[in-house]
């Protein structure tokens, strides 16, 4: 039927006068889906912009959702950002490593100032003595207290607990 009306060759000979009235059928596209297939034309009219809404919708709720784990970018910014769940890995491990910065400088700092009370500032024979003696004790207390952190982290972690126990007793 939609080839019928899609022909739209020859036919009626030229006269031209007219009263503006044409009896020929409107050949445009939606009139020729309409007639040629009703469904098809209201699948591509009326679906078509239904599905598109709910696509349109759907990925917004996905970008909404994306910037709860992503936050506003990817990657990791100081800049006025939303942060997401990935940056906090990187959050906590900045703010860790900043800790063990400030924790071994104050005790590097204490260390140094407990070692110029401690070795004279006259220089003598022993110095040198006193000097390894003194390195010597400073690196026994501070392995056996990092080995002793190490161990109570391990402890704090449920998987590493078990790994700990098994090692260790």
């Amino acid at each position: 039927m939609a080839g019928e009306l899609d022909s739209g060759g020859g036919g009626g000979g030229g006269g031209g006068g007219g009263d503006g009235g044409s009896t020929e059928p409107d050949n445009s596209p939606n009139n020729i889906t309409l007639l040629g297939s009703p469904r098809a034309f209201i699948r591509g009219v009326v679906f078509r912009p239904i599905v598109r809404a709910a696509l349109a919708a759907a990925a917004a709720v996905i970008s909404a959702i994306l910037v709860v784990f992503r936050g506003s970018s990817p990657g990791f910014g100081w800049d006025e950002q939303v942060w997401g769940l990935a940056d906090l890995p990187v959050l906590a491990g900045e703010w860790l490593f900043g800790l063990v910065i400030w924790v071994v400088s104050t005790a590097f700092t204490t260390l140094m100032e407990i070692n110029r009370q401690l070795v004279p500032t006259i220089p003598g024979p022993l110095d040198g003595l006193l000097l390894w003696i003194l390195l010597a004790l400073e690196v026994t207390v501070l392995s056996h207290l990092l080995v002793r952190g190490i161990r109570a982290a391990a402890d704090s972690v449920p998987i590493a607990a078990s790994i700990e126990t098994f090692i260790f007793g």
